[in-house]
């Protein structure tokens, strides 16, 4: 950088800030209750979804139909006011805290939590509620106050409550692809999972998942109807999630895709000498389309499968593209132009790096270089 730029000094682009450490917070916002009237209630809340979620589930085992070994519950809170949920989750027991939203109703935020509860440990909430009716702490306050206070209402879970994102997002009658969140992140699980969707279900899923701590992700193409199916029969859901599509682009017509293509494509720069990369990890390019034929030669046109084939076979041309416009709409919509850098490597191809230990599956690596240089 200083021998590139000499010509720039930066003086005085820094300042010194005293360290304030961070303080606890106060107590939770909690709406005020008559404890015996609001127990009592809380209490009924709960016999009643129990009850349901029996009926729901002896009806799906009359039609032979897959039942989880559980339930789902939502958890409310008043609106404008708090929900304690770190008391909702016990995971000794198997009671997990799967996702925590806030929501708008009627101009007021209301905060939800998607709860997990085996079969058999219904009873872990109800002896909670009846400890906060009959029971005091040291400080002669009722037991669990701030938790059972904090409740507004308890329901089934629905779809809505597992949906992450915009409700008019979620799938109708036909499917779409969806990124599904599991509770788990163990390869049993995974694997459960996958039998019930392919083989009970019929839900198209990618081969491919994404592994993080205490979850993993996976890309099913499926609808509504087969959405609520995997909550009835499945006790691993954490979240669902619309899978990145570029909508942007999608609802045009292939002529006015083309359009503004060229018109980018008229505003780009091609760099063959800058040493600024940032690479991108994909299953596979080829450079058929016009953005990408600049920046992309025949030679580093690979694939993670080679049975997929390239562009030269005539097949369709790989979702590499949606990598790339990810970064480029803000280009198109604010009229800048971009710097590309036109080097692509291949990573772990035995080929063209030949390894005592060759990889499992060729990998790619392309390296591309935006940098915005005029508004």
């Amino acid at each position: 950088m200083p021998d590139k730029y000499s010509h720039i000094f930066l003086e005085k682009t820094s300042s010194a800030i005293d360290y304030t450490s961070k303080r606890g917070g106060g107590e939770k916002k909690i709406p005020p209750r008559d404890r015996y009237e609001h127990g009592r209630r809380i209490r009924q809340k709960l016999d009643e979804v129990w009850k349901r979620n029996q009926e729901l589930a002896a009806e799906r085992k009359a039609a032979s139909l897959p039942t989880k070994d559980g339930m789902y519950l939502e958890f409310e809170s008043a609106p404008e006011y708090e929900l304690v949920t770190k008391s909702l989750e016990d995971r000794r027991k198997g009671i997990k805290l799967l996702s925590v939203r806030a929501e708008i109703m009627e101009d007021k935020k209301i905060h939800k939590a998607t709860v997990f509860i085996p079969t058999g440990k219904e009873q872990v909430f109800l002896k909670k509620v009846q400890a906060y009716l009959e029971k005091e702490t040291e400080t002669n306050k009722p037991r669990h106050k701030e938790l059972i206070e904090s409740l507004e209402d308890i329901k089934l879970a629905v779809l809505e409550s597992f949906w992450l994102g915009k409700k008019e997002w979620i799938p109708g009658d036909e499917a779409k692809w969806c990124e599904i969140w599991l509770s788990d992140d163990s390869e049993e699980v995974e694997a459960e999972f996958r039998r019930l969707a392919n083989e009970e279900l019929h839900i198209i899923l990618r081969d491919e998942s994404l592994k993080f701590p205490e979850r993993r992700v996976l890309l099913g193409k499926a609808n509504r109807h087969q959405l609520q199916e995997l909550i009835a029969a499945s006790p691993h859901i954490a979240e669902f999630r619309r899978a990145s599509e570029i909508v942007f682009f999608d609802e045009m017509e292939n002529k006015e895709q083309t359009e503004w293509a060229k018109d980018l494509l008229g505003r780009m720069d091609v760099d063959e000498k800058t040493n600024v990369y940032v690479c991108i990890l994909d299953t596979g390019v080829n450079n058929g389309h016009l953005l990408l034929r600049p920046v992309l030669s025949d030679e580093d046109c690979i694939v993670y499968e080679d049975s997929w084939g390239t562009l030269a076979e005539n097949n369709p041309i790989d979702y590499d593209l949606v990598y790339c416009a990810d970064v480029i709409p803000p280009g198109l919509g604010k009229r800048v132009k971009s710097q590309i850098d036109v080097s692509v490597e291949k990573l772990n191809a035995p080929e063209k790096y030949p390894s005592s230990r060759p990889p499992q599956n060729p990998v790619e690596f392309r390296i591309l270089d935006f940098t915005i240089v005029e508004w």
